[in-house]
């Protein structure tokens, strides 16, 4: 008997984040499926939800990440994940309601947060983007997309000096 032991899972994981790193979608979506279909596991839920964003197929990540969802409604990551598919279709009402539950249940998820940046960002709320981006900092403070996001913002707002202090840090984190 074929069993997808944790042991199983873990190693079919690996091989599979490797192939999405590599860009290999296809083979990515191909495979989850298959996996999800003998059992239901949260990794292989987000792994499938960001490779059919990676192909466009937002429609399909939206229905992974609902089935996900009705398994266990209250996963950070599976409302992040829900949240980015809205916000990929710029319907960021929608995609705020997703990650503001999210960090109901966590209020550091680094990817929410920096995500609410982004939507913020978005929508001319620079402000609160940069507060978004901050926490995120306060957690973790070489969390270098957040930095590349705050040099992004501080320049298209004229605020030359703040952009180059956060280049200056993505510079020491890469000596």
């Amino acid at each position: 008997m074929n069993k997808l032991t944790d042991e199983v899972l873990k190693e079919k994981y690996n091989k599979l984040y490797k192939k999405f790193v590599n860009g290999d979608f296809t083979e990515v979506i191909k495979e989850c499926n298959k996996i999800l279909i003998k059992r239901k596991h949260q990794n292989f839920f987000n792994l499938l939800c960001v490779a059919y964003q990676k192909t466009g197929e937002i429609d399909k990540s939206i229905k992974v990440m609902n089935e996900a969802l009705a398994l266990n409604p209250n996963h950070p990551n599976f409302l992040n994940n829900l949240g980015t598919c809205f916000y990929m279709l710029h319907k960021f009402s929608k995609a705020e309601k997703y990650f503001k539950k999210g960090l109901e249940i966590d209020n550091k998820h680094l990817h929410t947060l920096n995500n609410l940046g982004n939507l913020k960002r978005e929508t001319y709320k620079i402000e609160e983007s940069i507060k978004y981006y901050n926490k995120v900092l306060s957690i973790q403070n070489d969390a270098v997309a957040t930095l590349f996001n705050l040099v992004g913002i501080y320049r298209i707002s004229n605020q030359k000096e703040e952009s180059k202090k956060y280049c200056k840090k993505i510079l020491e984190l890469n000596k």
